[in-house]
């Protein structure tokens, strides 16, 4: 019984360091897209009749929200299935 109990949070702390090694991986691929990012923006501010009264900066931090999200989802789905599938690292 006692091993089962001290296996499950080095589990779950694996599971925790390696979520949060591959998502920082995948932040730093994401900060790479700003600045192909910031002319689609500017762009589609003046292709506007009414732009918002939002900084470029602010419009471009909302912009990767999305981007973040689906990474945390790829990044825990992977983790989850991979197991499942007999992948091992």
């Amino acid at each position: 019984m006692q091993k089962t109990k001290g296996a499950a949070p080095m589990k779950r702390k694996s599971f925790w360091k390696s979520f949060l090694a591959l998502f920082v991986f995948g932040l730093i691929g994401i900060f790479f897209f700003i600045p192909s990012l910031i002319p689609l923006i500017e762009g589609q501010l003046q292709s506007m009749a009414n732009p918002p009264d939002l900084p470029l900066g602010l419009l471009v931090l909302l912009s990767l929200i999305n981007p973040l999200i689906l990474l945390a989802g790829a990044v825990l789905a992977g983790l989850l299935t991979a197991p499942k599938a007999g992948l091992v690292s």
